[in-house]
C-alpha cells in the first residue's frame, strides 16, 4: 500500500512538471513589410556585389534562380533577353514563377509585374500571377521610334513581391532590382518568410 502511494505521488509530480513545460508551435508570419530583413523567421540575401545582367551584341540570354526561402530549390527564374541590329534594338527582362510560385502583378495589366514602395506590406491582399511576368522591355527603332513596356524603367528603390506557395502554406518575400538605361536589370537583395518555432 505504501509502495502504491509512493506511485502515485511520483505520477501525480510527474504530470505537474510536464504539463508546466511550455510548447513549441510552428508560426508562419502572414505578410512582410518590402525591404524587411533583420527579423526573426526571415531568411535574407544581399547580392554582394550586386548581380548585373550583360547585353552581349547581337544578340544574347541570360537567366538567374533565385531560392527564396534558403531551401535549396529555385522559385524564380529572372530571365533577360537582348537584341541589337543596325538600327533597331529589343530588350526585356521577365519573372518566372517556378513550382506554383507566384508574383505581384498590376491590376490594370496582369501580365505587368508591379513596384512595391519601400516598408509597403506585401500579403495575400495583393493581387498575384503564377505565370511569366514582365519586369520591363525597352524596342527602339531609328524610324518607328522607341516603344517601353512594363513599370519599372528608373524605378529606384523599389521592390517587387513574392510568394512561395509549398507545404509549408504561402510564404511571403520581396526582390529588390534596379533597371537603368532602359536595358540594364541589377539584383540588389531579397528577402522571405520562413516557418518558425515559438514557445507557447
Amino acid at each position: 500500500m505504501r509502495d502504491l502511494k509512493y506511485l502515485v505521488l511520483c505520477l501525480l509530480i510527474f504530470s505537474s512538471i510536464y504539463s508546466c513545460q511550455e510548447e513549441e508551435v510552428r508560426y508562419i508570419k502572414p505578410y512582410i513589410l518590402a525591404g524587411e530583413k533583420n527579423e526573426k523567421g526571415i531568411v535574407y540575401y544581399d547580392f554582394d556585389p550586386d548581380y548585373g545582367f550583360q547585353f552581349n551584341p547581337p544578340q544574347s540570354t541570360s537567366e538567374y534562380f533565385i531560392d527564396l526561402n534558403s531551401d535549396s530549390y529555385s522559385d524564380f527564374k529572372i530571365v533577360f533577353f537582348g537584341s541589337e541590329s543596325s538600327g533597331q534594338g529589343n530588350f526585356s527582362n521577365k519573372i518566372i514563377p517556378l513550382n506554383n510560385n507566384e508574383v505581384v502583378v498590376l491590376e490594370s495589366n496582369k501580365s505587368w509585374a508591379d513596384t512595391i514602395r519601400f516598408n509597403g506590406m506585401i500579403d495575400a491582399n495583393l493581387l498575384w500571377s503564377d505565370s511569366s511576368v514582365l519586369i520591363y522591355s525597352y524596342i527602339y527603332n531609328d524610324t518607328l521610334g522607341q516603344n517601353h513596356q512594363g513599370v519599372w524603367k528608373d524605378a529606384s528603390n523599389k521592390y517587387l513581391g513574392l510568394k512561395v506557395v509549398n507545404n509549408d502554406g504561402e510564404l511571403f518575400g520581396w526582390l529588390r532590382l534596379e533597371i537603368s538605361d532602359g536595358t540594364d536589370l541589377t539584383l540588389m537583395e531579397h528577402a522571405g518568410i520562413v516557418p518558425l518555432f515559438v514557445e507557447m
